[in-house]
């Protein structure tokens, strides 16, 4: 699996995120929200909480507390974008999202060169 965190910066600067257990690359998790998801939808994504795998809208994701009915799934807020980029506590998460609050999604490989390099995603897709 490719692990994700999705988030959305608030407009008090902090962010809103889950966690995506599959297909997180640019291609897979960054391409679906690329071309699905924007400022007028993403909020239903996030309140859905953690999900194993995302699709093109929310009956075509699979999320661990609507679809399984675990517990503590719910999203997360941190404290800016440099934590949500940056937190050491995201055990094994290769590539965070980040819709912004000019509408454009960004993304950062965690664990691939260049690192620790926040793009927009439409560059990486564009590659």
């Amino acid at each position: 699996s490719t692990r994700s965190n999705i988030g959305k910066k608030l407009e008090d600067g902090r962010v809103r995120f889950i966690y995506c257990h599959s297909d997180g690359y640019p291609e897979g998790v960054g391409q679906i929200l690329q071309d699905n998801y924007n400022s007028d939808n993403i909020d239903g994504l996030l309140d859905l909480g953690d999900a194993s795998f995302i699709g093109e809208d929310y009956d075509s994701c699979f999320f661990y507390g609507r679809d399984r009915g675990e517990k503590n799934c719910d999203a997360r807020v941190a404290d800016s974008v440099e934590d949500y980029f940056h937190n050491s506590n995201d055990w094994y998460i290769e590539y965070k999202y980040l819709l912004d609050t000019d509408g454009k999604w960004y993304c950062m490989a965690v664990d691939y060169a260049p690192y620790d390099t926040i793009e927009p995603l439409e560059n990486l897709l564009n590659k």
